[in-house]
């Protein structure tokens, strides 16, 4: 639960909801109370109940699912324009000049980037780079369909 914790407080003072977190081997789930007595009831080892958050490899790696938690309880995010949205969902970074709140971001911090109409993309980290302050794309929407793609491609 630590690394799930530390992850969540980079963007300030989250109310999280971790008394429905499960831990199961290294990876964490959101899991409802309800759903958890249901578990109990039926007596049987589920192998996924609940949404997703992450998984811990030597640091948390997040979902999609935890940053639409996290979100609408921070300021650090970003809102991409609709063509750097569009890049960043391709797995592109994002020049830091093309964010109107770029100054209000710390060099090395984690952001979640939106879309104009406030829909999470993804995590980026702000970084300087030899073409300058960028937003370095750590993880975004488009992850799982090109997961999902490579699969495909592996099995022909």
């Amino acid at each position: 639960m630590e690394a799930l914790k530390k992850f969540v407080e980079q963007f300030g003072d989250i109310p999280f909801p971790y008394e429905d977190v499960v831990k199961k081997g290294r990876k964490y789930y959101l899991i409802p109370k309800a759903t958890r007595n249901l578990i109990e009831t039926i007596n049987e080892d589920v192998v996924h109940a609940g949404v997703y958050l992450g998984e811990y490899k030597g640091q948390f790696n997040t979902t999609i699912h935890t940053l639409n938690i996290i979100a609408p309880h921070t300021k650090k995010k970003v809102i991409l324009e609709h063509k750097s949205a569009w890049l960043f969902i391709c797995q592109r970074d994002v020049f830091a000049h093309k964010i109107d709140n770029n100054d209000k971001i710390k060099k090395n911090s984690f952001v979640i980037t939106t879309n104009e109409e406030g829909e999470v993309l993804g995590l980026a980290k702000k970084i300087k780079d030899r073409e300058g302050e960028i937003y370095k794309n750590i993880m975004d929407i488009g992850d799982f369909l090109r997961r999902e793609q490579s699969k495909k491609k592996k099995r022909r």
